[in-house]
């Protein structure tokens, strides 16, 4: 709310109290404050803005003409401040408004849905806006008020609910991996034609070499790596919610017997504890039931 120069806000909706209880003491009470510096607040009003709003006597206390005015308009103004403040603390009691999400494409299709639905049916007044993302968001910029991550954690800014747990593995069409049959596992992932999510990646090995794949195709969708793999383009390092349907039904094959590329963990971030909105507050709560959800079957 903009006023006038020398003129409060605080001292406007004094005013109105003073009217509606058309004294100086009640309104002193009300405030906590001593009736001195109920006078000398209206005082000040009245110097600023130039008019007298109150006629005082020893007996009665009422509004001039211009006092009238002003006191029907201030009065508007303390209903939209009392209404905006109940809004607040009714949105404190219960989860409401716009709740954004952040999430990698593959983990949000596989994982979130289940979280989702069970919020939104607890939380009818939360509108979901799921933003499906392998670009790691920030949260503030981008107004993101939640985002799922499946990484390990380096950014001390954020405070983080560990949901589950989910690895990598090194993956090829069987009939690449026959082509290769010389080659022993190590040795076809670090020779043989690969793909890649993202440039300049370099591969662990379970032994701890470090290998820098024959990179031929570069793609930033697992699911278009995954199809490419399957078509025996070449050698490829997949999450195991996504390669392990696929190796059950034989389009690909595990590497190095099975073992993990590697292993990361699955949690919900959010920028801070204090004063979280109830909205965010029920989400994690929702996500931290569905935990299952988000721990990588073995079979």
């Amino acid at each position: 709310m903009t006023t006038a120069p020398g003129i409060s806000p605080a001292d406007m909706l004094l005013f109105v109290d003073v009217v509606r209880e058309a004294s100086f003491t009640a309104a002193a009470r009300r405030h906590g404050i001593s009736k001195q510096a109920v006078s000398e607040r209206i005082g000040r009003l009245e110097s600023a803005l130039g008019v007298r709003l109150l006629q005082r006597t020893t007996r009665r206390l009422h509004t001039t003409d211009a006092g009238e005015r002003y006191y029907n308009e201030c009065t508007v103004i303390a209903q939209r401040i009392n209404e905006a403040n109940a809004a607040m603390q009714a949105e404190q009691a219960e989860p409401m408004g716009l709740l954004r999400i952040s999430a990698p494409v593959l983990y949000g299709r596989a994982q979130l849905m289940g979280a989702i639905r069970s919020y939104t049916q607890r939380y009818p007044k939360v509108q979901v806006d799921l933003r499906l993302t392998d670009r790691v968001v920030n949260l503030v910029e981008d107004g993101v008020d939640l985002a799922l991550r499946v990484s390990d954690l380096n950014d001390g800014s954020l405070s983080v609910r560990r949901l589950g747990g989910v690895a990598a593995y090194f993956v090829a069409s069987p009939t690449l991996r026959a082509a290769h049959a010389r080659h022993n596992d190590a040795q076809f992932i670090s020779t043989a034609p690969a793909i890649t999510f993202r440039e300049g990646e370099i591969w662990d090995l379970p032994t701890g070499a470090k290998v820098k794949p024959n990179a031929v195709l570069n793609v930033n969708d697992l699911a278009s790596v995954a199809a490419a793999v399957a078509m025996g383009i070449g050698v490829a390092r997949l999450p195991g919610i996504m390669c392990k349907p696929m190796v059950a039904q034989g389009v690909l094959q595990l590497l190095l017997q099975g073992q993990a590329a590697s292993s990361f963990t699955t949690y919900a971030a959010y920028v801070s504890k204090k004063q979280l909105a109830p909205k965010i507050r029920g989400f994690i709560d929702v996500l931290v039931e569905h935990r299952l959800d988000f721990v990588e079957s073995s079979s």
